[in-house]
């Protein structure tokens, strides 16, 4: 008496697109992993902005200020009559103390 052919023994060595299913969720891996880094990054684009104040006015006195303090940065006038504020490339927790 023969055996019966089943279909799960079939093998695929004759199929030349048994490897394209491989392929396929190699594919969809790569894809969310590059979906996933895309995302992260743009979360984290605007981050070094958030310390930004814009100040509406800015009033300058005449008096000359006196008494004890450290140099946190280096105002600038734009052409335009804004003052941008550009902080020491040193945080004060890396300054050191007296």
């Amino acid at each position: 008496m023969g055996r019966k052919s089943r279909r799960w023994h079939w093998t695929a060595e004759d199929d030349p697109l048994s490897g394209m299913a491989n392929m396929f969720d190699l594919w969809v891996v790569f894809a969310v992993a590059l979906l996933i880094a895309l995302v992260s990054r743009a979360g984290r684009q605007g981050a070094p902005f958030e310390e930004m104040t814009k100040l509406d006015r800015f009033t300058v006195g005449e008096d000359r200020l006196t008494g004890a303090g450290e140099r946190l940065g280096t105002a600038y006038r734009l052409q335009s009559g804004e003052v941008v504020y550009v902080p020491d490339a040193r945080t004060p927790a890396d300054r050191p103390r007296p």
